[in-house]
């Protein structure tokens, strides 16, 4: 994140860094006849898009979950340019964790958490408590009174505009992306379907480590000799089911604490290179960009 217009503190914060002195441009009036000369104007710092903090990092250290509450589209609602506070804190910003994840939601993810929510109450109450444990971690990273007061008046005591979770929709019970509830898990929020796709992440990666044509779990059949046995267990919308519905896989307990031996990010990577061919992370794919958000 070299190119994020602001520097780091120690405690893995980030600090804007000063807005930029005010300049004058000139503006040609149409047909050339003269110039008016405007003064630009000194804005406050844009905390568009700027992350306020590290809340998960991959194994070498950089950034994979950063929490960022200004959205930076304000302009669009009048509201001015970065001012507008999103509904969304938690961002993933490891390329090969949201590729893993976008790889989930095309196999059908987000319709399976959606019906079996309407299934398991028990997974629907577990759910629905996780929204409360989303403002109360949202709470701790807002750094001012006044910002934990306008969040919670845009999304969770409005009248009619409430949401619910890191992905902000308007249904307590609804799903609408696995990203955003990776990253609330990640971020230490008790958000079951989060913390599932992360156990099942660590499963696919425990999987590139068992002996090639070898069934795991019984989810998928040996594939044809030469071709990876992940692929298969990545695309079974079944065995991702069945992670989902575990009540075992709802919470991370340590998995947080182990970034050396169970690093999410690595894990993806592992599982990702291993699918498409490769020989796991071991062998590589390509590391995350400088990106400041990518779902």
């Amino acid at each position: 994140m070299a190119d994020d217009p602001a520097t780091a503190r120690a405690d893995g914060t980030r600090e804007a860094t000063e807005a930029p002195p005010a300049t004058t441009s000139a503006a040609v009036v149409p047909g050339g006849a003269s110039t008016v000369t405007r003064k630009a104007p000194r804005d406050a710092p844009n905390r568009s898009l700027q992350p306020q903090c590290v809340m998960y990092r991959d194994a070498a250290g950089s950034p994979a979950v950063v929490a960022c509450p200004w959205a930076g589209r304000g302009e669009k609602r009048g509201k001015g340019k970065g001012q507008f506070m999103t509904a969304t804190i938690f961002w993933l910003t490891n390329v090969a964790l949201n590729s893993l994840v976008a790889r989930f939601e095309r196999i059908g993810g987000v319709h399976l958490a959606a019906d079996l929510l309407g299934r398991n109450p028990e997974m629907l109450a577990a759910h629905l408590r996780s929204h409360d444990a989303y403002v109360a971690k949202v709470h701790t990273i807002l750094q001012t009174d006044s910002d934990r007061a306008k969040f919670d008046a845009s999304f969770v005591t409005h009248p009619t505009e409430r949401k619910y979770g890191n992905a902000g929709v308007g249904n307590a019970d609804g799903v609408k992306c696995l990203h955003a509830q990776v990253a609330a898990a990640l971020s230490g929020v008790d958000a079951p379907i989060g913390a599932a796709l992360v156990h099942h992440i660590l499963y696919l990666r425990d999987a590139v480590r068992a002996p090639v044509g070898l069934a795991v779990d019984g989810a998928a059949p040996p594939p044809p000799p030469g071709k990876s046995p992940v692929a298969p267990l990545c695309d079974d919308a079944g065995l991702l089911l069945r992670h989902l519905a575990d009540p075992t896989k709802w919470t991370l307990g340590d998995i947080l604490t182990q970034t050396a031996a169970r690093n999410v990010c690595e894990a993806c990577e592992v599982v990702l290179s291993a699918a498409d061919g490769g020989t796991s992370r071991e062998g590589g794919v390509a590391r995350s960009k400088k990106k400041r958000r990518v779902n």
